[in-house]
């Protein structure tokens, strides 16, 4: 993999975390309230190349490839008022919770959700 292969997927998973971290900072933490929408991150993986060997100049001689996994995720957006919020939830839980539902009552509650 050449230098610059190596710095574009190191830029685009820098991009993907920062966009990841103002997504989420944007919502406040709930732990209750009403469900007004779902969302389901898939898993995903990537391959950073890594230095792990040098010569004696100080340059890299030897690279190994590296794989990173990221599971996914479920969440629903609550709302609590004036309020908004995401909260990571279990593949039980969001499928049990519809919109409109009040969380976390929904989740504990034996009916099946609506698929989606």
């Amino acid at each position: 993999m050449t230098r610059r292969r190596v710095l574009s997927a190191r830029m685009a998973a820098v991009v993907a975390f920062a966009y990841l971290a103002l997504s989420m900072s944007a919502c406040s933490v709930l732990t209750a309230g009403e469900v007004v929408d779902k969302e389901v991150q898939p898993s995903s993986s990537w391959v950073e190349t890594v230095c792990r060997g040098y010569d004696q100049n100080g340059i890299c001689s030897t690279w190994v490839p590296v794989t990173h996994y990221e599971s996914a995720k479920w969440s629903l957006k609550l709302r609590q008022g004036e309020r908004t919020g995401r909260v990571i939830v279990s593949t039980k839980e969001y499928k049990a919770c519809r919109i409109g539902d009040s969380y976390p009552e929904c989740a504990r509650s034996k009916k099946k959700g609506a698929p989606r």
